[in-house]
């Protein structure tokens, strides 16, 4: 697997274990449980109506990686909206140096926010976004 998938599979499985139960994560992204707050690669499906879509794009290479992490995610509510990201700043806002097995993470910071509107299914979404700071091994890199 390369480093950018092992990096979201870590950061979709650091985010379902710190959420208390809100959010699941099964990897590969699978089939969730109609009751399930699942974590989604890049798109949010279809359906279920409450979904968490995941992706990451680079922001800096250098001595370190800096890798822009988005999650979007949607429900029927804005109070549901709201719990969500909680856990999701909870887990990633001003987080420090640790391993996202088994990546060595550097730091995590938010860095933006954003409702998306609605789809024609009434359904909310928003955005939060963290830059997240890690060591990946290049060639060149000493």
């Amino acid at each position: 697997m390369n480093w950018v998938t092992t990096l979201r599979y870590a950061v979709a499985k650091a985010t379902a274990d710190e959420s208390g139960g809100l959010i699941t994560w099964r990897q590969p992204p699978g089939v969730y449980l109609p009751t399930e707050l699942g974590i989604y690669n890049t798109v949010l499906p279809e359906s279920p109506n409450e979904a968490i879509a995941l992706g990451l794009y680079p922001v800096t290479e250098g001595v370190e990686t800096t890798m822009g992490v988005q999650f979007r995610y949607r429900a029927a509510t804005d109070a549901r909206l709201d719990e969500i990201e909680d856990r999701l700043s909870n887990s990633w806002t001003q987080r420090e140096a640790g391993t996202l097995e088994p990546i060595e993470l550097i730091m995590c910071q938010w860095s933006s926010g954003a409702s998306l509107g609605q789809d024609s299914g009434g359904r909310l979404t928003r955005s939060a976004n963290f830059y997240l700071t890690a060591n990946r091994p290049l060639r060149y890199r000493t």
